[in-house]
């Protein structure tokens, strides 16, 4: 047997004699003392010394209880001293009823948002795109003016004709990236179309659910009132 702390040993002993606990499960009395460090010898002397359990008789101490949690174990018992808190109140009826679409407008927009950053970009693109072509078509216009005068700019005429041959083909690539910047233009355009109805539907659903909270929480006042007159008369 290991030597006992005389301490422990009386606090525990004067745990269980405490008539705020005369009534709990010897398991739980056993698991608390448990807790607040004392020993197996220990918290049989002390039950040894207020005359409840094993501990009476002189017998050993029995096995511990099921842990917390396991099918058939008792709830562990609040600290000596303490009330357990009550449960936090469920959130108001306005807040359950608008919840919902304030989420589905979060995500309405979150997405507005990234397909607005993408069109952006991809506009910006374009433009970068249509403006390439277009300094390209003004070289080439430079030097087909120049060619004109009788100028050579590379000083190697065969040179310079044949960067003059791609001429029409940098004007159609300009074209083909003005038409691609419009097509994205229009496309952005509609997709803001669309969400500022979708954030309009949400805002009408929800001023929706808030007026008829509204009615119910003022209907029911009224019944409290019905019900109090009740009662006085």
């Amino acid at each position: 047997m290991s030597a006992l702390d005389e301490g422990r040993v009386a606090a525990g002993e004067k745990f269980l004699r405490h008539p705020k606990v005369a009534d709990a499960p010897l398991s739980q009395k056993m698991q608390f003392l448990e807790s607040k460090g004392l020993t197996p010898d220990e918290i049989h002397e002390a039950m040894r010394r207020a005359g409840q359990g094993a501990g009476a008789g002189g017998g050993a101490l029995t096995a511990a209880p099921a842990p917390p949690g396991a099918v058939g174990a008792p709830m562990p018992a609040p600290p000596f001293g303490y009330a357990m808190a009550p449960p936090p109140p469920p959130p108001p009826m306005w807040l359950r009823a608008a919840l919902p679409g304030s989420i589905i407008g979060g995500f309405a927009l979150a997405a507005y948002a990234v397909s607005a950053a993408y069109g952006d970009w991809k506009a910006a693109r374009e433009v970068d795109r249509a403006a390439e072509a277009s300094r390209r078509a003004e070289e080439r216009e430079r030097r087909l003016a120049a060619l004109a005068e009788g100028r050579f700019l590379d000083g190697d005429l065969e040179g310079d004709l044949g960067e003059l041959d791609g001429g029409d083909g940098d004007v159609d690539r300009l074209c083909r990236a003005v038409a691609r910047l419009s097509r994205t233009v229009a496309r952005q355009e509609e997709s803001l179309r669309q969400s500022t109805a979708l954030v309009a539907r949400l805002a009408a659903q929800t001023e929706a659910l808030g007026a008829a909270n509204a009615a119910n929480a003022a209907a029911q006042d009224m019944k409290d009132e019905l019900r109090k007159v009740k009662a006085m008369v």
